[in-house]
């Protein structure tokens, strides 16, 4: 095992242990932890067998892993905007719900202390 593998492990290690910790100090959610889990194996599996993303790769069809790699982290990373775009939605669709009730609330105490 070289240095980078080595390198990459103790990574993988490290961001397991502060994902493990944002999840505890409630700082991120359970539901969002999946993805991360996953890449974070992905990666692992492939620093320990370099032979497994070679593998993958060449049969993908990629000239080299590296550009696998890259092909992976912006799927990711569009699968996560995808992901943050769709809760920003249902926080808007909440935030209006919300905003409206509020108003209808205000309305509704204002016909009650003014009954002309």
């Amino acid at each position: 095992m070289n240095k980078i593998q080595l390198s990459l492990i103790l990574l993988c290690l490290l961001l397991s242990i502060v994902f493990i910790r944002l999840v505890r100090k409630q700082k991120l959610r359970e539901k969002y932890i999946a993805i991360w889990a996953l890449s974070l194996c992905f990666a692992f599996f492939c620093t320990i067998n370099t032979t497994l993303l070679t593998n993958i790769s060449t049969f993908l069809g990629f000239a080299l892993p590296s550009n696998f790699v890259l092909v992976l982290l912006i799927i990711f990373t569009l699968i996560q905007d995808l992901h943050h775009s769709m809760e920003l939605t249902r926080a808007e669709k909440r935030l209006e719900a919300t905003a409206v009730k509020i108003a209808q609330l205000e309305l509704r105490i204002e016909q009650l202390e003014n009954p002309s």
